[in-house]
């Protein structure tokens, strides 16, 4: 059993002009990154969205989510989080206030000054490293087999060897959640199709010497969806165009030789066109 992760502190920052608009382009500072998420949790970067993600091209973690409305800035940072992402998160927020010529923000319901924002560093560090702490202990009890979080990029599962590696750490969570999602990588996506008798089906893609993330077990990850599928398949990508499919088993039988680990629940797996024909070969269906 796993669970998703999904804690957060909230801020608001209020214009002295109620009717001033506050789009994010006009508040990005170098460096800084956007994008928004899609129904597979899955950046898609450099779209503007009514909660859009910002992170540090530097630090790949988690970021924060900025939305907007006239006379008010609306941003809100997941927990746990990396000791610069939080950093990053704040200094965003002194620049803001800055630029609207307040001294004021609000945080969790409650009023804050510039000149606390040490301490909310130190209360989002602490908060961040005593939560990373139980998540391990909740993984080496065996009340969960993994725990998942929403990284800027992708989802990422943690389990008992990585959380034992970030140690309850805000700079290590940093480190792994980055060197995870600065590698270029593919993260294959499912999409689901229906057949004439109407039974649902789900299908992967992947495309030749092209290293691509998949799951171990063929899951579905698609925001405000509730479909059991039983049926699984691989479409397999070479010379531009899709040269048929597989079912999803036969590909994890090619995971011995090609995988590399990405995380607790996903592998890296990169197959020529040659690999690819051979599998065809071997296990083509028609769907």
């Amino acid at each position: 059993m796993s669970l998703i992760f999904n804690m957060a502190v909230n801020v608001i920052i209020r214009s002295m002009r109620k009717d001033q608009e506050l789009a994010l382009p006009s508040f990005l500072l170098p460096g800084m990154c956007y994008g928004v998420m899609d129904n597979n949790y899955c950046l898609q970067e450099n779209v503007l969205g009514k909660y859009t993600v910002v992170f540090d091209s530097n630090n790949i973690c988690r970021g924060f989510e900025f939305a907007s409305e006239p006379g008010e800035i609306a941003l809100r940072l997941s927990l746990p989080s990396g000791w610069r992402d939080i950093h990053f998160f704040y200094n965003f927020i002194k620049k803001i206030c800055h630029r609207l010529q307040t001294m004021v923000f609000e945080r969790d319901g409650e009023e804050m000054t510039l000149a606390r924002l040490d301490e909310c560093i130190r209360l989002d560090i602490k908060t961040s490293e005593r939560v990373l702490l139980q998540m391990l202990a909740d993984v080496c009890s065996g009340k969960y087999l993994n725990l998942n979080i929403c990284g800027v990029k992708n989802p990422i599962s943690l389990d008992e060897h990585s959380l034992r590696l970030i140690g309850g750490d805000t700079r290590k969570f940093d480190n792994y959640l980055h060197k995870l999602q600065s590698q270029d990588l593919y993260y294959a996506k499912a999409n689901v199709y229906k057949k004439k008798d109407g039974e649902l089906f789900g299908v992967y893609v992947l495309t030749a010497d092209v290293a691509s993330v998949l799951p171990y077990d063929a899951n579905l990850c698609i925001s405000g969806q509730d479909w059991q599928l039983n049926n699984w398949y691989v479409g397999l990508v070479f010379d531009g165009r899709l040269a048929g499919s597989v079912p999803y088993q036969a590909l994890l039988a090619e995971i011995n030789k090609q995988e590399w680990v990405y995380d607790a629940q996903h592998f890296i797996i990169c197959l020529s066109k040659r690999q690819m024909q051979k599998l065809l070969l071997r296990a083509r269906v028609e769907i």
